[in-house]
């Protein structure tokens, strides 16, 4: 069978998806996949710039086992897993003590998601603004009925679910698109 190489651009300069996997370009070696792998068979098709799939990249380009990483950072093996298939994200100390472990710079495993959340506050507030929205209405947008939670996350206490995120992100993208 033909190898079918893609780049996965701004992951790893040095890392090809082919249909037998990931090869380090530099070595011409493949890197290991276990049946494990949450994107299992659509390698090539998953997103590249999310943080699931770079976490993914950086630990597997690096031997580190989710176990291993799980307990360097101190969380449970299914919340690595849970980062890599993209249904929850960590919190932003966790991000950075994630980046300490794969020995990289934090900023290479962001994702529009994340810039999102560390801007988290002023984005609430554009939004509201680009929308002329109330804090209540804003929340009834995106699923959440109660207009102190908005506020709570306009001044940085809490951090919504990814799903309210995402929905917050798309309100945004609409908008300025318009």
């Amino acid at each position: 069978m033909q190898r079918d190489f893609t780049v996965l651009h701004g992951i790893l300069n040095s890392t090809f998806c082919g249909w037998n996997g990931i090869y380090n370009t530099y070595t011409n070696t493949p890197i290991n996949l276990k049946k494990s792998f949450v994107y299992e068979n659509t390698l090539c098709n998953a997103d590249s710039k999310s943080f699931g799939y770079k976490l993914y990249t950086y630990r597997k380009s690096k031997n580190i086992t989710r176990k291993s990483l799980a307990n360097t950072i101190n969380v449970a093996i299914n919340t690595i897993r849970g980062y890599e298939k993209g249904i929850t994200y960590p919190k932003l100390d966790t991000l950075t003590l994630i980046a300490g472990a794969l020995n990289i710079n934090v900023t290479e495993i962001y994702d529009e998601y994340i810039l999102f959340m560390i801007h988290l506050p002023y984005e609430i507030i554009q939004i509201q603004k680009l929308l002329n929205l109330t804090s209540k209405e804003l929340g009834v947008k995106v699923g959440i009925h109660n207009s102190r939670t908005v506020d709570d996350w306009k001044k940085g206490k809490y951090i919504p679910k990814i799903t309210v995120i995402k929905k917050l992100l798309s309100l945004k993208k609409a908008h300025t698109l318009l």
